[in-house]
């Protein structure tokens, strides 16, 4: 069976040609069948014999050939083009992907300031991102391996009002997807129930919470506020250790959340951790759960019909 699909490539041309090169023949140049966008967007035609193929987009300057930096990327030939991929080419000139915005930092992703076409989700962090991001590398990874589309994530711990003034003040500063679809919060055992509690405040603000090992019941009254209070358009990510390692706590959130509609696998999902693990070899799950590539053709297949949850 022969596929055949289009493939779209956003990039800020000012010298050169882009061009796009695939597995079929990684010497072979194709190059695009229209531009868009004042010659910034690129459409291109590719086919292949079985359901998948890994393309690179490359940029031609003159006599010299540069490949896109990172993984190939992995285009599923019956998938509906509803991405376009904004490459990036030259090293980053930055000494750290954390950088200080006013009183807060921001990872940016490898290629934000070279390709300045790619807008982003963000994932607003409620805890020190050494906890987690001792270096950028399972981010960095992740969108490697095209499992995620990559993403910012703000340090919320200082003093700014996250909703009132922080965000506002990143969707300003920075190239973001300010939507509530494209917004998540996330924490930490204490820093966790902060996240349910902001998400379970501002439904209209965030599609999701990822609540880690967090100590729900003590000093806040999440659960009964769960019980009693209208249901809200938000998907929890809650996970724990073992036994006395806020599972019991969490496992009572779960259950109260699905009691009261929550479906696990559509806009709840609940692991445990048998074995005490680091917070920063579980980032990968919650991370591909709300940036990933499959959760976007499900929302534009179906649009409102389903809950803008975390699949």
């Amino acid at each position: 069976m022969k596929y055949r699909r289009t493939v779209r490539v956003r990039y800020p041309l000012t010298a050169g040609t882009l061009l796009l090169r695939s597995q079929n023949d990684w010497n072979r140049d194709l190059e695009a069948d229209r531009v868009d966008e004042g010659g910034s967007l690129f459409t291109f035609t590719v086919e292949a014999d079985q359901p998948f193929l890994y393309v690179k987009p490359c940029l031609r300057v003159r006599k010299e050939l540069h490949w896109a930096s990172g993984a190939n990327t992995l285009v599923l030939m019956f998938e509906p083009d509803l991405r376009v991929d904004h490459p990036y080419f030259f090293p980053d000139t930055k000494a750290s992907p954390f950088q200080p915005i006013g009183s807060t930092l921001v990872y940016l992703p490898p290629g934000y300031h070279e390709n300045h076409l790619a807008r982003f989700r963000v994932i607003y962090l409620l805890d020190d991102p050494q906890l987690f991001f001792p270096s950028s590398g399972t981010l960095e990874l992740l969108a490697q391996m095209n499992a995620v589309d990559s993403f910012l994530v703000v340090s919320a711990t200082s003093d700014a009002n996250l909703v009132g003034e922080l965000k506002p003040l990143i969707d300003r500063s920075l190239r973001t997807h300010p939507g509530k679809a494209d917004t998540a919060v996330m924490g930490i055992s204490q820093g966790g129930v902060a996240a349910f509690s902001a998400a379970w405040q501002n439904p209209d603000v965030f599609v999701a919470a990822i609540c880690m090992s967090s100590p729900f019941t003590q000093r806040d009254n999440l659960l009964e506020r769960v019980y009693s209070e209208p249901p809200r358009s938000v998907a929890f990510y809650l996970d724990s250790g073992g036994p006395r390692d806020h599972y019991e706590a969490t496992l009572a959130m779960a259950t109260a959340l699905v009691q009261r509609g929550w479906q696990l696998g559509r806009d709840l999902v609940h692991l445990s951790h048998a074995e005490q693990t680091p917070w920063a070899t579980r980032l990968h799950i919650p991370c591909q759960m709300f940036a990933r590539s499959l959760r976007d053709v499900n929302l534009q297949q179906h649009g409102s019909q389903i809950s803008p949850g975390l699949t």
